[in-house]
């Protein structure tokens, strides 16, 4: 609970754009997104969901032989393939129920802004904030 106040404190207040007043509010009216990063921060809405969220990995040969018990796809929030097996970003308790491993505790924060798949520096702003408030970033 005092991990999760601090969080919001630091997503809160830590990406501060100053000229905000002369930016548009709202969406961009281009169909892919806006790609000005000065709109994108001033119209930027982090939300932090409740709950404690893990990464875990199964090895590839465990899926394929059935030794771990994957969870149902309503349950998975993010899958990656990386070389060491399937990355999995799940609730903890749903970890927990399937009894996969994971090091990891996190948060979800959730961008919402109208940003283009192509724009620079978002996440390069929003990351930097989180590391100068103490908060690591898994993106």
């Amino acid at each position: 609970a005092q991990a999760h106040s601090r969080l919001k404190r630091v997503i809160g207040t830590s990406i501060q754009n100053p000229d905000c007043s002369s930016s548009e509010s709202g969406h961009s009216n281009m169909p892919s997104g806006e790609m000005d990063l000065q709109k994108m921060l001033c119209t930027l809405k982090p939300i932090l969901h409740d709950g404690v969220y893990v990464f875990t990995t199964v090895a590839f040969h465990a899926i394929q032989d059935g030794s771990v018990k994957l969870p149902e796809r309503h349950e998975v929030l993010m899958e990656m393939r990386e070389r060491e097996g399937l990355t999995i970003v799940l609730e903890q308790a749903v970890a927990d129920r399937y009894g996969l491993s994971y090091e990891y505790e996190a948060a979800w924060i959730q961008l919402e802004v109208h940003s283009a798949l192509e724009a620079v520096g978002l996440t390069a702003a929003f990351t930097a904030a989180l590391g100068e408030g103490g908060v690591s970033a898994n993106v």
